[in-house]
Parts: structure tokens; C-alpha cells; sequence
């Protein structure tokens, strides 16, 4: 049986808030940008190369799954490594993977 090779998407995911280089308190607002694509809350192996959920990575380790483009997360004082990456219905990465370009910042 050989498996089929993953689609690719034509969104594009962005952190929004927190920005790169800022410094913010716990827990931290984040706000993520998506174009070219619709979030869906349902989870599906029909795969739709415009339809899919939000992966959140904070320094590399996911921290969540997402249906919808804010939330608030609550994190020691440090400096983080942010990242979001726009997934499949059934929560597997398209190909090439869509990243949102990272962003650095600091809790006070």
C-alpha cells in the first residue's frame, strides 16, 4: 500500500501579538493572522488544501491545537520562542509545512 503524498495550502499564518522583541506579562494574549484559508473545528481525513486548524509551538514544543485565531497562555517569566503552524482537518502538516515566521519575547 503506498500512501498518498500530503497536499499542499495556499494560507499563510502569522503571529500578530505578541510581536518580536516585546515584553509582555502572564498570561500572554496571543493573536494569530490567517489568510488564503478558513479554520475548521471539525477534525477529518477529507483533507481540504484551504480548511484546517492551528498548532501553537512555544520554543519548539506544542502547546496547543487551535480552531480559532486568539487565546491567552500562561507562562513563567523568560524569554520564549513563538510559532504557529496552520495544519490539516486532520491535524497532520501539509506539504511544505505552513509556519508562521517566529517571534521572540520576553514575560515580565
Amino acid at each position: 500500500m503506498s500512501i498518498a503524498p500530503r497536499p499542499s495550502s495556499p494560507a499563510v499564518v502569522s503571529v500578530v501579538e505578541p510581536t518580536n522583541g516585546s515584553t509582555v506579562t502572564s498570561p500572554v494574549h496571543i493573536v494569530l493572522g490567517l489568510s488564503g484559508a478558513t479554520l475548521t473545528s471539525v477534525t477529518s481525513t477529507r483533507i481540504q488544501p484551504d480548511r484546517g486548524h492551528v498548532h501553537l509551538y512555544v520554543d519548539d514544543s506544542l502547546v496547543s491545537m487551535n480552531y480559532g485565531l486568539d487565546q491567552d497562555l500562561a507562562l513563567a517569566p523568560g524569554t520564549y520562542a513563538l510559532k504557529a503552524e496552520f495544519v490539516a482537518s486532520d491535524h497532520a502538516p501539509f506539504s511544505p509545512r505552513v509556519w508562521s515566521p517566529q517571534v521572540i519575547f520576553t514575560v515580565h
